[in-house]
């Protein structure tokens, strides 16, 4: 059983630019899985499964090195999702297409898989790629291991989530 929690986070200036980043990064691969899927459906009647849309990630990350300062196992996540979108437009009726991601609307999001890479304390949580965030923890972490914590913005402020196992 999944169990998740809400803190607010309190990133310094230099963290609130590489959050925006590593989300604007994510949005941009999110368009760009999705265009490249309406395509394949509108030629072949295809779609490109999760293990082909992370496999594109290096040539991506070649092309664009903008797309390298995310974690990794964040972007992989991306093509994890996309893939769960499509199956879901397979399996109810009426779903259609994953929509495009715009930009300053509420939909950004940045999810990192924990495999111990995740480390928490009372007054900070350690991520990687960025290091030490404050944040506030107004009620106490429960028994378990993180499984992945998700990182949002709500108008200009910063929000963890962590899933626990």
């Amino acid at each position: 059983m999944f169990k998740s929690f809400k803190y607010l986070l309190k990133p310094t200036k230099e963290q609130v630019q590489l959050l925006s980043q590593w989300e604007g990064s994510s949005r941009w691969l999110w368009n760009h899985f999705l265009d490249l899927e309406q395509k394949e459906y509108a030629a072949n009647k295809k779609f490109i499964w999760r293990y082909d849309l992370i496999n594109m990630l290096p040539a991506l990350k070649e092309q664009n090195e903008w797309l390298q300062v995310p974690p990794s196992q964040s972007l992989q996540q991306i093509g994890t999702s996309m893939g769960t979108a499509l199956k879901r437009m397979k399996s109810v009726p009426g779903s259609g297409f994953p929509k495009f991601k715009k930009k300053n609307v509420r939909n950004g999001q940045i999810l990192i898989p924990n495999q111990n890479q995740v480390k928490t304390s009372p007054t900070h949580i350690t991520m990687p790629k960025i290091g030490a965030i404050k944040w506030k923890q107004h009620r106490p972490l429960p028994n378990g291991r993180i499984k992945s914590v998700s990182i949002t913005k709500d108008i200009d402020k910063w929000f963890v989530f962590t899933n626990f196992v």
